[in-house]
C-alpha cells in the first residue's frame, strides 16, 4: 500500500530514481534470484544461526540487521536507505525468529523489492508519458 500512495505523491516520486528496461522479469526473476535469496541466505540464514546459536535470537537480529543496513551502504543513496533497510532487517530477523526458517523472510523480502521495482517503472513511465 506503501508503494501504491508513494507513486501517486509528486513528492515521493524523486525516490523511485531507477528505471527498469523488463521491469516485470525484474520483478519476478531477477530480484528473487539474484538479491532476495542471496540475501536472505546470508543473512538471515548462515549469519543469523550462527548468531542465534551463541546469543540467542535477539543478538541475531540486531546484529544481522545492521550488517544488512552497512551492506546497502553506497557512496550514490543516501545515508536513509540504509537505515530504512537496516530497520526492514529487523523486521525480516524477527520473522525469521517466530517462523524458525527463511521462508516468511524471503516472501517479505521479495514482496518489498519486486513491488519497489513496478513502483519505480510506474512512476518512470509516467515521467515518458508527459515528456
Amino acid at each position: 500500500m506503501g508503494y501504491a500512495v508513494a507513486v501517486r505523491l509528486p513528492a515521493a516520486r524523486r525516490f523511485f530514481r531507477t528505471t527498469y528496461d523488463r521491469p516485470w522479469y525484474t520483478a519476478l526473476v531477477s530480484v528473487p534470484l539474484a538479491t532476495v535469496v542471496v540475501e536472505e541466505v546470508a543473512f538471515r540464514g548462515v549469519l543469523w544461526g550462527l548468531i542465534d546459536r551463541d546469543h540467542g535470537p535477539v543478538w541475531a537480529t540486531g546484529v544481522t540487521a545492521l550488517l544488512f543496513g552497512l551492506w546497502h551502504l553506497a557512496p550514490e543513496r543516501p545515508w536513509t536507505d540504509a537505515l530504512f533497510t537496516a530497520v526492514a532487517g529487523v523486521v525480516l530477523g524477527v520473522l525469521r525468529a517466530l517462523g524458525g526458517g527463511l521462508l516468511a523472510p524471503v516472501l517479505v523480502h521479495w514482496a518489498a523489492d519486486g513491488l519497489g521495482v513496478l513502483a519505480a517503472a510506474r512512476v518512470s513511465r509516467s515521467r515518458t508519458q508527459r515528456s
